[in-house]
């Protein structure tokens, strides 16, 4: 008689997002894991809440490189199969890198619970940040799911 034993491990599945508590201004923070989007560009995203329902999302894209890409031009649109989210110029932020050259690139978009989930549920997902354009493939959107899925 032979016995088969079969193991079931079952692992939980979290999020990959992190939290910050700032007692000073009573704030949470999420945020997602940075995702690259192509070349230097890499996007975060943040979640704040001050109080219960009270929740603001925002996209971050921070990009290195050696001149100023964003600095003129930084609209962020998102096509969403039939959906347009233009989230207009966000906030541009910027700093030179010293003796090494080069400049640092960060631009803020704040955007509505609502059309984040639009974003994470589009099967096709595209964006124009300024000059550049880029796809968004399923680990593109990771970083929104989470945040989104963080229970507060």
């Amino acid at each position: 008689m032979k016995l088969l034993l079969i193991l079931l491990f079952v692992v939980p599945c979290y999020s990959q997002a992190t939290t910050s508590y700032d007692k000073f201004k009573d704030q949470t923070t999420v945020s997602a894991e940075s995702v690259h989007i192509g070349g230097r560009l890499h996007l975060e995203v943040k979640a704040i809440q001050r109080k219960p329902d009270a929740t603001q999302y925002y996209l971050v894209f921070r990009q290195v490189s050696r001149s100023w890409v964003f600095l003129k031009s930084h609209g962020l649109i998102f096509l969403a199969d039939a959906d347009r989210i233009d989230l207009g110029d966000g906030q541009h932020e910027g700093k030179t890198n010293g003796h090494y050259g080069g400049v640092t690139e960060i631009m803020i978009y704040p955007i509505q619970r609502e059309d984040l989930e639009t974003l994470v549920k589009s099967p096709s997902l595209e964006m124009k940040l300024g000059p550049v354009e880029a796809k968004l493939d399923e680990k593109g959107k990771k970083g929104m799911k989470d945040v989104l899925e963080y229970k507060w």
